[in-house]
């Protein structure tokens, strides 16, 4: 095993990858390692054996940190306000990689290697991204530990207030699908650091309603967790009503966000891309929790869905409907899936089955979105046998 640079002057030459290791636990501290000369055998001594050449723990296992503790240690860093503008041609870069995510198609912009860890901290927390999208969580994870150490090497920089806020909903997202529970301390964290930040110049504002959108998500996939297997208690009642309650709290601030009362009253030209397909993901996903049919449409009793709730979230569909044939592919497909759960809920079949079979349609237009794909073969299979078999 090698680590750190060939030139590096502080580094160690072990017969034994054990005493290597034990040496490091041994003069392990903040600081760089320096090992006493004592301990490189020279190199006639060695007949077999492993070379290792380090300075920290970080050059050998680079990924050795536990991802969401060390997000909310990020959470108590303080910055300065920044300009956007200066930076305007990074941000084109993110807007053009992430339509590419969004889209699901691969690019090879993705596969570029840069050494700037700002830069690399734009395009690994995408990476992440494209690997949630794929259900990939082992791959987002090192993404997302990138992303960490990359703010950590560029600690100083100004941009690193958007890095940060932009990489929290990310890994709110991971703890989601890898179904984390007791990730309520990271979520309100990370929610009381934008609170803090919202009005420094350069915050990304959107942020906060991509958290309580998170939150919502992370209570409903709680709910469907303990409904699966302990039934209808207090506890399952309540984790529904937060999911509602944080769920339709990001459809309210995105709305206050981008000065959008009712979506059915703007038209597709008059509101940019980018807040048209938040509006349609976080409607979609409002919808989708309010139905309480669960991710993988394996949580199909619904009788917590009350007459409001589907009036509610048929209202909210009918005003995002107009921006459908706009929006990027995965939101496309969150909005076939709310539209499919809502027509289950009310006990319409062949309608669900058609939004059913849009849903599987679209999922299967491209071959990196395996996860959207298996959701809607659920739902396609599910909803035929109660056609078949009433």
């Amino acid at each position: 095993m090698i680590s750190g640079e060939t030139n590096d002057k502080a580094f160690t030459v072990c017969l034994f990858l054990p005493e290597a290791l034990a040496a490091l636990e041994r003069n392990h501290d903040d600081k760089d390692l320096a090992m006493v000369d004592n301990t490189r055998p020279k190199k006639d001594d060695i007949l077999c054996g492993t070379l290792i050449m380090f300075k920290t723990q970080e050059k050998i296992a680079p990924n050795n940190f536990y991802l969401i503790s060390k997000t909310m240690h990020l959470t108590c860093l303080s910055f300065g306000s920044f300009d956007p503008e200066q930076y305007s041609l990074l941000l084109e870069k993110e807007a053009h990689l992430r339509a590419y995510v969004n889209e699901r198609v691969k690019h090879e912009d993705f596969d570029l290697k840069c050494d700037n860890p700002i830069t690399t901290s734009f395009t690994s927390r995408l990476k992440a991204c494209d690997s949630l999208y794929q259900g990939d969580t082992k791959q987002a994870e090192r993404y997302l530990k990138e992303t960490v150490r990359c703010i950590s090497k560029s600690s100083k920089h100004e941009l690193n207030l958007r890095i940060i806020s932009k990489l929290f909903p990310v890994v709110t997202w991971y703890c989601i699908d890898m179904k984390v529970e007791g990730a309520e301390d990271l979520f309100k964290q990370t929610l009381e650091f934008c609170a803090e930040n919202s009005d420094t110049n350069g915050f990304p504002k959107e942020v906060i309603s991509y958290l309580y959108y998170d939150f919502g998500r992370y209570y409903d996939m709680l709910y469907t967790k303990y409904k699966k297997a302990h039934g209808l208690t207090d506890k399952l009642k309540e984790m529904r009503l937060q999911g509602l309650a944080y769920s339709e709290q990001a459809v309210k601030t995105l709305k206050k966000f981008i000065n959008v009362e009712n979506a059915a009253d703007v038209r597709t030209e008059d509101i940019s891309s980018t807040n048209r397909d938040r509006l349609v993901l976080m409607v979609s996903d409002y919808v989708c929790v309010s139905m309480g049919c669960g991710a993988e449409f394996d949580c199909t009793d619904n009788c917590l869905v009350t007459k409001e709730d589907i009036e509610k979230s048929e209202g909210l569909l009918m005003e995002i409907k107009g921006f459908i044939p706009h929006v990027p592919l995965v939101h496309k497909l969150l909005y076939q899936k709310a539209l499919c759960d809502l027509h289950f809920v009310k006990r319409e079949y062949a309608q669900a089955l058609k939004s059913a079979e849009d849903f599987l349609a679209t999922a299967t237009v491209t071959d990196v979105y395996e996860k959207a794909t298996r959701r809607a073969v659920n739902r396609v299979k599910h909803i035929k046998s109660l056609i078949e078999n009433p």
